[in-house]
């Protein structure tokens, strides 16, 4: 299991980590077609992030916000800012409740085009995040990604789990996956994949 180095400077200081990352493109996602509704779009293929994906990783999580942000009216320099400030924050997050987690870097015909957490334990597989880039969104690819992240679930009997804000749009596309709420909170819902639940699915 090769270990990545990752480290990212910010306004609120250096957040240094080790990620421990699994050979994701040995079964986890693979070129092709899947069911519900997930035929990929074109070849999608992840491999694991490495120290000088920094940028592109800082970039994935700010297309994500910027929609969000435009309607603060604050400067770019003060948005850039806080966009940092928040990546690393998040980023320290991650790292201290899944210190085994694979980060890895999302492609479409070798572009990359989004990033992906997961951590797997005896347990469980837990999608801890999931971003893609704005201008490839509602092209099938998030959906082809947790689709294959269900059939390993399914072929391993091992739960699979997500977190999401109450207020993201992608919870649509996960109830239509066949996640179901099991618990949640002033901010979050705790989800978890029921086969008995799942139909197909629009593209995201």
């Amino acid at each position: 299991m090769p270990l990545s180095k990752i480290s990212a400077t910010g306004c609120c200081g250096r957040i240094e980590y080790n990620l421990f990352v699994n050979e994701i493109n040995s079964g986890v996602v693979r070129p092709g077609t899947v069911d519900r509704g997930a035929q990929a779009p074109r070849e999608i293929t992840i491999r694991p992030a490495a120290a000088d994906d920094l940028d592109f990783l800082i970039e994935s999580y700010a297309s994500t916000r910027r929609e969000e942000m435009q309607s603060w009216g604050w400067p770019s320099q003060q948005q850039e800012q806080f966009l940092r400030m928040q990546f690393n924050a998040r980023r320290g997050g991650y790292a201290a409740t899944y210190p085994l987690a694979s980060e890895g870097i999302v492609l479409a015909a070798g572009n990359p085009v989004g990033s992906i957490i997961i951590n797997r334990n005896e347990s469980e597989i837990r999608l801890v995040d999931i971003s893609i880039l704005t201008e490839y969104r509602a092209q099938g690819i998030g959906t082809f990604l947790i689709s294959r992240l269900i059939q390993e679930s399914v072929e391993s009997k091992h739960a699979l789990r997500l977190s999401v804000f109450h207020n993201n749009r992608a919870i649509r596309l996960y109830f239509r996956l066949g996640f179901a709420v099991k618990s949640s909170d002033a901010m979050y819902s705790e989800m978890e994949y029921n086969e008995t639940t799942s139909e197909d699915a629009p593209a995201q």
